[in-house]
């Protein structure tokens, strides 16, 4: 009885697989592997579309950017990016001359910060300005003078905004 059980269930499986791929039950492992296939060139396409629209958006920002005594500070709080994201664009923009960057998204897991300056600012250390924003946030970070990344709970739009400005600004140029 229970192996009669065991086979309907598989059955069903099978029949419910097939008619979802529209196929039949003998081509459902060439559908499967068609779908893996085609879902890992998908995610190779979407990362390189990624890297496309972070090297776009540090272009974007790097440009905007207001250069004081020669530097550029990029404080910003991407609110329709992902934590990745801002990486990606912090390290693009750390390859450009005289440039800090403070960037923040808030996600599930609450303000997620990353910091990041170029080689030829050696007087700033990214994670001292990192923390310095993540304490005023109530969180924490930690990193090296180059690159650092912390997190803190969710705030406003404006707290997150200020937290980050104070930290930029205190760094020296």
């Amino acid at each position: 009885g229970r192996a009669l059980r065991d086979y309907q269930r598989v059955l069903r499986d099978v029949q419910q697989a097939s008619a979802e791929l529209s196929v039949g039950p003998d081509e459902l492992g060439d559908a499967i592997a068609r779908l893996r296939d085609e879902n890992k060139e998908a995610r190779r396409s979407l990362k390189a579309t990624q890297g496309e629209l972070a090297a776009f958006e540090a272009e974007r920002l790097w440009r905007d950017a207001r250069e004081e005594d020669g530097v550029r500070r990029i404080v910003m709080h991407l609110e329709d990016r992902t934590f990745e994201q801002a990486r990606a664009i912090g390290s693009l923009l750390s390859s450009r001359p005289l440039t800090l960057t403070l960037l923040a998204v808030s996600d599930a897991k609450g303000t997620r910060l990353v910091c990041q300056r170029s080689e030829d600012m050696m007087q700033i250390d990214a994670a001292a300005v990192l923390s310095s924003a993540a304490k005023s946030l109530g969180g924490r970070g930690g990193g090296n003078a180059g690159q650092a990344q912390g997190g803190a709970p969710a705030h406003s739009h404006e707290t997150i905004l200020d937290a980050l400005r104070k930290a930029a600004v205190a760094a020296p140029d």
